[in-house]
């Protein structure tokens, strides 16, 4: 199974649980179906329409941190970035 990484983590885990009694390592509200994990809306690439569709959508679904990879019509793009700026104000920036 070792040429099959994701097998194996997912075997290792199993064993740890087992051997600690069937508990959960890191109990939390999600593991407690609470809560659900925070996680990021991303925008796949296309014309801009489509990408502002997409941008649309995942801020009426209330995601706070939007994933966008760019650099493939920069101009385009760089249209995109400045209407996301001005219309939604509350969305922090990260660029890598």
């Amino acid at each position: 199974m070792k040429e099959f990484p994701s097998l194996w983590f997912g075997y290792e885990q199993a064993v740890l649980n087992l051997k600690y009694g069937g508990s959960l390592y890191f109990p939390s509200e999600f593991t407690e179906g609470k809560s659900a994990i925070t996680i990021n809306g991303l925008i796949w690439m296309g014309d801009v329409g489509y990408m502002e569709e997409q941008i649309q959508d995942k801020l009426e679904k209330g995601f706070h941190c939007i994933k966008l990879k760019i650099g493939v019509d920069w101009k385009s793009e760089h249209v995109i970035l400045q209407k996301l700026r001005k219309s939604s104000p509350k969305i922090s920036w990260n660029f890598v």
